[in-house]
């Protein structure tokens, strides 16, 4: 009725009307329409109501601000929602984030709850320190008339120049929050009826307190501070004018972050709720839900299970493999791609060869014995083993995730596959050269291979060594005769590993009698063989942190790659307990607990802990010798001829992968082993000289160049040998 009555004013019909009532009219009719644009108006805005004396508290999230951030409300108008230059200030109370503002006066009810200051990464347990390097400022647009806490975090701040635009527009700042909200969530594919951001909080449960901290997660993502506030910019300037996030790249970029962080998710967690701050929501969903969704996957539920979806084709690395020598400079860089995944256990992951290769091709049972069978996608061979009752990808190596020969021609070459019936048969394939079957592999045989393979030697010859063509060495085993020179066999005693023209001495470590060799090589004088030392009552560190064989001699159960994603046992070989010592964890190989138990410098060390070794570390080394260091490693290097040979003159002669073995110059003897199970081809030695909290230095040298290499992203928990150098 008031409206309508002031139409009538307004359009002239008040003539009749003596000019005092008209003034009136308009005047009333002038007051009535200012009261209704309020901040875009709606059915919802009561008008504008002014705040008296009201208490403004909440948190201040990132991560929480520190104490001492900054925090300020600023007034707005109640018509045009511009500043008026009345603000009130106050700080974060603890590290919490928390805020009280008191006795707030406004005209209007609209405000922008606005806090600068540091605050804590969430990611920063990983990789980064806690507190950020440089300050933010994030805001909350809010209308203080229905409510009195308001929370700022990364959503009220994302959302603000969206909806302000639409205030413009002629939404209500009630319905264009509303709508901004569900945009911003629909951006990092979050679905869902969820409370206002100025209630969420990342110390609740809730399914919108979890979307928050996912997408605060996901936002950062370990980035600079600057590439942070920069990428914040970014988005809220991209979804500004129509409400979607249009960057693609971008987009990628934090999906592939986190598919490639999705195992680390534990550790964040573990880092946020070291914080006592409160519960920690499930983020972990919307942060993995948000790159299966860009990656193109989809859902991964139990209907989806054992299903294998493609994604798109430009997906970034799924992981780096990056080697970087001491001075900084890139020794090896690999870009790791695959387009396939297998929802399993209502998680996505990449998919074996096998398993995408078998996918849907009927092929699964009821084969026979040694029948090959070439892959749907990438084309490699497989072959059924009865005794298994499985396919089996038979060159993939499962400890070191290598494949020995990337396209399987030899089980096209020999027309049927190696298996745990055949064990041990020479047969001459289509290039008419002779293999034997061996461990599941067809493998070229030397020579003499009819008399050397598939034969038992007698118990008499036990021990032997003979000399074959081209001067290959075989060794007479009790499970047959095993070649010497090409590749590792565990059966083969250590004392045959060293160079039998050196002239090695010898030490005892008085803690449990073991005899070393050892050999001086320029001013160093070092173990020429692998630590073997394992006594975890007497040393402490080394609990749960080394591994060696218990008994003399020691079956190995090895697996490989089915059909099913299971690994199938296989007996792989034997060996002897002192062949290759021990492999231990970094922790273990400076001996962390005694370093702890330190009276004059204690030291924390291990995984992500930088202890910040100095000077000589025994570490686990007997008394009069200690773990070296990279200047002690280099010193060995340039006594032997430099780094770029080191490998070529200190690898043993025999055991190497394809004949590949080393001159042994200086009877240093370096075995191809690194882990049980993952032999001949490389072996690693731990350096006593930390990279950062997550990795420590390794010496690593390969069968496939005379280059020594240091290797600095093999995290702590890693198990090498280590060699001993004397005081």
């Amino acid at each position: 009725m008031r409206n309508d009555f002031c139409e009538f004013v307004q359009n002239g019909l008040f003539l009749p009307l003596s000019l005092a009532f008209a003034l009136i009219a308009m005047t009333a009719c002038t007051e009535i329409h200012t009261k209704d644009n309020i901040a875009g108006g709606s059915s919802d805005d009561a008008g504008i109501v002014a705040i008296k004396n009201k208490d403004v508290a909440g948190v201040s999230q990132k991560g929480p601000f520190v104490s001492g951030s900054t925090v300020t409300v600023q007034e707005l108008d109640g018509v045009t929602l511009k500043q008026t230059g009345k603000s009130f200030k106050g700080t974060i109370k603890s590290d919490k984030g928390d805020f009280v503002i008191n006795n707030v006066s406004l005209a209007s009810q609209y405000a922008i709850v606005e806090v600068t200051g540091y605050y804590r990464k969430e990611i920063g347990g990983l990789m980064l320190s806690e507190k950020s390097s440089g300050m933010i400022t994030l805001r909350a647009l809010t209308d203080l008339s229905k409510r009195n806490t308001v929370n700022i975090n990364l959503l009220t701040h994302l959302e603000y120049d969206r909806v302000m635009y639409l205030v413009g527009t002629g939404l209500s700042l009630h319905d264009a929050k509303n709508q901004a909200e569900t945009e911003i969530f629909n951006a990092f594919k979050i679905h869902g009826e969820f409370a206002s951001p100025e209630d969420l909080d990342i110390f609740r449960e809730g399914d919108g307190n979890a979307a928050l901290l996912a997408i605060s997660i996901l936002m950062h993502r370990g980035v600079s501070d600057a590439e942070f506030t920069e990428s914040l910019a970014k988005f809220a300037a991209d979804i500004e004018i129509d409400g979607k996030w249009d960057d693609e790249s971008s987009k990628m970029r934090i999906a592939t972050w986190a598919k490639l962080y999705d195992g680390s998710l534990r550790s964040i967690r573990q880092n946020i709720e070291e914080w006592n701050l409160g519960p920690v929501p499930d983020f972990e969903k919307y942060v993995r839900n948000f790159w299966y969704e860009i990656y193109g996957l989809g859902g991964c539920g139990e209907e989806e299970n054992g299903v294998i979806s493609t994604v798109k084709e430009q997906v970034a690395c799924d992981y780096d493999f990056v080697s970087v020598a001491p001075d900084g400079s890139i020794v090896e860089n690999y870009c790791y791609r695959t387009v396939y995944y297998i929802c399993q256990d209502g998680a996505w992951r990449l998919a074996t060869d096998i398993e995408k290769d078998f996918y849907q091709s009927g092929k699964d049972e009821n084969a026979e014995d040694g029948e090959i069978w070439k892959g749907l996608v990438t084309g490699r061979y497989y072959q059924y083993d009865e005794v298994l009752n499985q396919w089996i990808d038979p060159y993939f190596t499962v400890a070191t995730g290598v494949r020995i020969n990337s396209n399987d021609e030899v089980l096209a070459i020999m027309g049927s596959g190696c298996t745990t019936k055949r064990e041990g048969e020479v047969d001459t394939g289509s290039d008419g050269k002779k293999y034997v079957c061996k461990n599941l592999k067809w493998e070229i045989a030397p020579e003499n291979g009819d008399l050397l393979y598939g034969e038992r030697c007698y118990s008499d010859e036990v021990g032997e060594v003979i000399t074959g063509p081209n001067n290959d060495k075989y060794y007479c085993s009790l499970g047959g005769w095993v070649s010497m020179t090409d590749g590792w066999d565990w059966t083969i005693p250590k004392e045959l590993r060293f160079n039998p023209d050196i002239a090695y001495e010898s030490m005892t470590d008085e803690r449990d009698g073991k005899v070393y060799k050892t050999v001086k090589i320029g001013e160093q004088t070092w173990m020429a063989e692998n630590l073997n030392y394992a006594d975890s009552a007497e040393t402490p560190s080394l609990k749960g942190n080394v591994w060696c064989t218990d008994s003399e001699v020691h079956n190995i159960m090895g697996s490989v790659r089915t059909i099913k994603g299971t690994y199938g046992l296989v007996v792989l070989d034997t060996f002897h307990t002192d062949v290759g010592g021990c492999i231990y964890t970094w922790a273990a190989a400076v001996d962390s607990a005694k370093l702890a138990d330190n009276v004059d410098n204690p030291l924390d060390c291990g995984y992500e802990k930088l202890c910040g070794l100095t000077g000589r570390v025994q570490g686990i080394c007997p008394d009069g010798w200690h773990l070296p260091d990279n200047d002690e490693w280099n010193q060995l290097f340039a006594a032997v001829g430099g780094i770029e040979i080191a490998a070529k003159v200190l690898k043993s002669q025999t055991g190497w992968a394809y004949n590949r073995n080393g001159s042994d110059d200086f009877g240093f003897s370096a075995i191809p082993i690194s882990k049980y199970l993952d032999n001949g081809s490389m072996t690693m030695f731990w350096s006593a000289t930390e990279m950062d909290e997550i990795s420590s230095y390794l010496v690593a040298m390969g069968y496939s160049g005379d280059l020594a290499v240091f290797v600095d992203d093999y995290e702590k928990p890693s198990q090498c040998p280590v060699r001993c150098l004397k005081d």
